[in-house]
């Protein structure tokens, strides 16, 4: 049966205008409330913006914007990719076009308070003009959790959210990211992805990860990392409610693990309305898998890949966490 352990948010209903109920710590509450005090809205600063926004919207018939929200290791990859096989959409869609990490956003944001917002606004409209006959163009986006410099990406959630860019927010079993973040922290050289026309064969990839076995971190190290990705979650998700952001909050395992996966593929689509078709109601779980591009890394059980398993184990029982290891549960 699915359990429904504490973190997750419960979800009352789901369309372009959601509704969440979030668990949100006093801490959080403050720390959203101080980065959205950052974020006055500075007509004059978007103002130089207004040229390039005009001509991105002059077109009558151009693909629908979304945006691909989630922390790395959460499949964000072979999910854009998917959407771009369904839609007919250019593979950019996997650009992680504002950073792939906290130092990359952090530098971009740095150069001045309007570069992210800028580099969005151009990406769209170049997109849109390379692809015109594209069902979806858009990017994938980390969350960005440093109060520095935060009113710069806090203008790019304000745009989004005054357009109605419709967000998918993903987010994946902590632990499985967590075991993907140690395993690629213990072998570097491994590919993040297997692909079949990669340079040493997809298979040779696949037999490099199922025989990488590696220590994870146990305790309160582990408990508090754990913490740490439901607390960035909910913090974030508390943003885009109050930007007023129109976003769908998916697992990864709804997508990929489920049994009713082909449910949840639909109601991403339904979401995106794609722009060049209106079939999603009637795709079946055979179309996304011709779809996917990247052969999954992590069908080796925790069992056989992490050396202190029985360790890990009793840190997740210790703290009513063992649901967690549960490849279906988030």
């Amino acid at each position: 049966a699915m359990i429904s352990p504490p973190h997750s948010p419960r979800t009352l209903h789901v369309c372009r205008r959601r509704h969440l109920l979030l668990f949100v710590s006093a801490a959080s509450v403050s720390l959203v409330n101080l980065i959205v005090r950052q974020m006055p809205v500075r007509l004059d600063a978007l103002q130089r913006l207004r040229e390039q926004v005009q001509v991105e919207e002059r077109s009558e018939h151009k693909p629908a914007r979304l945006v691909l929200i989630s922390e790395g290791r959460s499949g964000s990859t072979p999910v854009a990719l998917s959407l771009a096989g369904l839609t007919g959409s250019p593979p950019s869609m996997k650009t992680e076009l504002l950073g792939s990490n906290g130092r990359d956003m952090l530098a971009l944001a740095t150069k001045s308070e309007n570069a992210p917002l800028e580099k969005v606004v151009r990406f769209y409209a170049s997109e849109r003009a390379a692809h015109p006959n594209a069902g979806l163009v858009g990017f994938k986006l980390k969350p960005y959790d440093n109060r520095k410099d935060a009113a710069a990406y806090m203008h790019v959630y304000h745009w989004i959210a005054t357009r109605g860019i419709p967000v998918v927010y993903l987010f994946r079993n902590p632990l499985f990211v967590i075991v993907s973040g140690a395993k690629h922290t213990a072998f570097p050289n491994l590919a993040a992805h297997c692909k079949p026309k990669m340079h040493g064969g997809e298979a040779a990839c696949l037999a490099q990860h199922a025989n990488a076995t590696f220590e994870l971190e146990t305790g309160n190290s582990l408990r508090a990392h754990i913490d740490a990705h439901y607390t960035k979650r909910d913090e974030h998700l508390a943003i885009l409610n109050q930007l007023n952001v129109s976003y769908l909050y998916v697992s990864f395992e709804s997508l990929f693990i489920l049994p009713d996966k082909i449910e949840a593929w639909r109601r991403v689509l339904r979401f995106l309305q794609p722009s060049n078709s209106t079939y999603w109601e009637h795709i079946a779980m055979e179309d996304v898998e011709r779809t996917f591009a990247t052969e999954s890394t992590s069908h080796v059980p925790l069992s056989q890949r992490l050396i202190n398993y029985d360790a890990v184990c009793a840190t997740l029982a210790a703290n009513n966490l063992t649901y967690l290891l549960n490849k279906s549960n988030t």
